[in-house]
């Protein structure tokens, strides 16, 4: 794919699916990053979007987190089978189940941590660790160990464990241990820093009415889970190359693949087929994926690197909805450069089992989902949320088998076309697991 290909790809992918802000498209070409953007960073000046404007990615972060983890794993200093108890002086759930967690559930989404709140914790950096404390009043969603269920918090215990460790907050060692030995010249996590940098700002509403969120994005508390990082996709992709082991000095080969081995298998099948240690896999027409992908208020990302061909893909936009579409629409094209073909959208099948069983309400943190019945194939999700103020969002379900399901209204999954699943008496909404009440 030349240069041209590339930029018709990203204001092509803008138009169709009505994006009303910008994007950017990059991946890894032999030793070069290729590059394109298009759209607006910013509706106030009418700021274009340019190769080096930074996007909020959200929680791809969880990526870089799970770097610096593993760097200290690497080095002796944390033992990924050893209980958080020991590195942090946390409650976690009324249960105290501090003592049963440890840093390999921790970076793979099987500590059965609810996702938990999204509260302001203040900018000092004692921000992560005020952030925490909540969770001695949150019940677990499963037995650690036992279930699969993505989780903000689990990564925010896994960055304090860092903060720790290293004596800063986890913004300073981000930067040391990771954005400078890279040169990742485009990212960064503070405000403070941020404003130095092209930035592009949230919009959202069509590309015929496009409007500029009236607010930033998340809390600098929740920033080892993805609330403040801002890259461009060149610097994602660069990032990405790190697993590629074309990267020197910032993780050995051996922890490298040891982060990409699979710890637990994920009930849905759309996001990913099972969870590392940082990073989501999935297997694509027969080839390996890893990757993460995330959204805040103000910006979307994704990211993916496939070690068999030698390349990594990002895609990053700042109308958050409209971010996995626009990632779908860009990888479609990109991969099939690659010989790999994007699997088709789930289709829906008759039931396997009785779907009766399903129905009932499931509940974590702030969320809540109630499933009835409609006819004998098709199930109805009710889903209120009140993390910022009180949403409903409505929506049918086909089956899919063996547990899975097709949501129908796209708006569920925040555009995400995720499916849902049920297993061991929970329900997984695309990534997020909640418990049947």
């Amino acid at each position: 794919m030349n240069q041209g290909e590339l930029d018709d790809l990203i204001n092509t992918g803008l138009r169709e699916t009505d994006n009303a802000a910008g994007g950017q498209v990059a991946f890894l070409q032999g030793d070069e990053v290729m590059s394109a953007a298009a759209g607006v960073a910013n509706l106030t000046g009418n700021l274009p979007v340019v190769d080096e404007t930074l996007f909020q990615i959200g929680s791809t972060t969880k990526v870089y987190n799970a770097v610096l983890l593993m760097q200290l794993v690497e080095q002796g200093e944390v033992d990924l089978d050893t209980p958080v108890a020991e590195y942090l002086d946390i409650q976690i759930s009324p249960d105290n189940r501090q003592g049963d967690i440890t840093p390999r559930h921790l970076l793979s989404m099987s500590s059965g941590i609810d996702n938990g709140p999204y509260h302001d914790t203040g900018r000092n950096d004692d921000c992560v660790e005020r952030l925490l404390e909540c969770l001695a009043d949150i019940p677990m969603i499963h037995e650690p160990g036992k279930g699969y269920g993505y989780t903000n918090c689990s990564s925010d215990v896994a960055g304090r464990i860092t903060e720790v460790k290293r004596g800063k907050s986890w913004d300073d060692v981000l930067l040391e241990q990771v954005i400078k030995p890279m040169h990742l010249t485009q990212t960064d996590s503070l405000y403070e820093r941020l404003v130095c940098q092209p930035l592009a700002v949230g919009h959202t509403g069509s590309r015929d009415k496009p409007e500029l969120l009236p607010f930033w994005g998340l809390y600098r508390g929740h920033a080892p889970a993805g609330s403040t990082v801002c890259a461009s996709a060149s610097d994602l992709v660069r990032f990405g190359r790190l697993f590629l082991n074309l990267v020197d000095g910032v993780l050995g080969n051996d922890t490298v693949k040891l982060m990409m081995e699979k710890q637990v298998d994920t009930p849905t099948r759309f996001m990913a087929h099972g969870w590392c240690l940082g990073p989501y896999y999935k297997v694509w027409d027969g080839v390996e994926i890893w990757g993460h992908s995330g959204t805040n208020l103000g910006g979307s990302s994704t990211l993916l690197w496939i070690p068999e061909k030698e390349t990594a893909v990002a895609v990053t936009s700042n109308h958050a909805t409209k971010g996995y579409p626009l990632a779908a629409f860009c990888f479609k094209e990109i991969l099939g450069e690659f010989g790999i073909a994007m699997p088709d959208k789930f289709e829906p099948v008759r039931a396997d089992e009785d779907i009766s069983q399903h129905v009932g309400q499931y509940q974590a943190h702030q969320v809540t989902i109630e499933i009835t019945q409609v006819d004998d194939d098709i199930l109805h999700a009710k889903k209120t949320t009140q993390q910022f103020n009180e949403t409903i969002i409505e929506s049918d379900l086909k089956p899919l088998g063996a547990g899975r399901f097709l949501v129908l209204d796209p708006v569920f999954s925040g555009n995400r076309d995720w499916d849902l699943a049920f297993s061991d008496n929970c329900l997984t909404d695309g990534v997020f697991t909640l418990k049947r009440a």
